[in-house]
C-alpha cells in the first residue's frame, strides 16, 4: 500500500487560497470605504473576508488529521527504518521525526489561531465599514496580517516537505 501525503499540501494549498480572496474582497471593501457613497457596501465585503479567512483556519487545521492518517499509513504499511543514532542515546529513544512533527504542528496551531483573530478582526472591521474612511486603519491592519499569513503558510508547505523526507527516511517497506 502507498500512503499519501498529498491530502496535507492540498488543505495547506486551499488556505492559502482563500487568504488570497480575503485579501481581494479586503481591497475592495477598502476601495468602498473610501467613498461617502460606496462605503455601505464594504460592510459584506468584509463578512464575506471573515468567511474566507475563517475557511483558510479550516484548511490549515484539518491538515492534522490529514498527517495523522498520513503517519498511521507509514506505521502500519511500513517498518521503521534502523536507527542511525548511538543505542542508549535520548535520539535513538525518541519518535521518528519527534522534532520535525513538533515544528510542524506548532506552527499549525499557531497559523490558525493567528488566522481565527483575523477572522474576528474581519467581523469587527465590518461593524465600522459603512461609515466613510472609518474602516481603512483595521482594514490595512488586517491586510498586512494577512500577508504575513499567507508567508507563514508557505512556511509549513515548506516544513510539511521536510517532515515527509524526515518520514520517508524513518519508514521502510517491509522484506528483504
Amino acid at each position: 500500500m502507498t500512503c499519501s501525503s498529498n491530502g496535507v499540501i492540498a488543505s495547506l494549498v486551499a488556505a492559502a487560497a482563500a487568504i488570497v480572496i480575503a485579501l481581494g474582497l479586503i481591497a475592495t471593501a477598502a476601495i468602498m470605504n473610501g467613498s461617502w457613497w460606496a462605503a455601505p457596501g464594504a460592510v459584506p465585503l468584509m463578512f464575506a473576508a471573515a468567511g474566507a479567512t475563517a475557511g483558510a483556519m479550516a484548511g490549515v487545521v484539518a491538515a492534522i488529521p490529514l498527517m495523522v492518517t498520513f503517519i498511521d499509513c507509514l506505521r502500519v504499511n511500513y517498518v521503521p527504518a534502523p536507527s542511525q543514532a548511538p543505542p542508549g542515546s535520548i535520539t535513538a529513544q525518541a519518535p521518528p521525526c519527534a522534532t520535525s512533527m513538533s515544528t510542524w504542528y506548532t506552527l499549525v496551531v499557531g497559523i490558525g489561531l493567528a488566522l481565527t483573530v483575523q477572522a474576528a478582526a474581519c467581523l469587527k472591521a465590518a461593524g465600522i465599514a459603512w461609515i466613510p474612511l472609518l474602516g481603512l486603519a483595521p482594514m490595512t491592519v488586517i491586510t498586512a496580517a494577512l500577508v504575513v499569513q499567507a508567508g507563514a503558510i508557505a512556511g509549513l508547505i515548506a516544513a510539511s516537505a521536510d517532515l515527509f523526507a524526515c518520514l520517508e527516511k524513518a519508514y521502510r517497506k517491509p522484506g528483504p
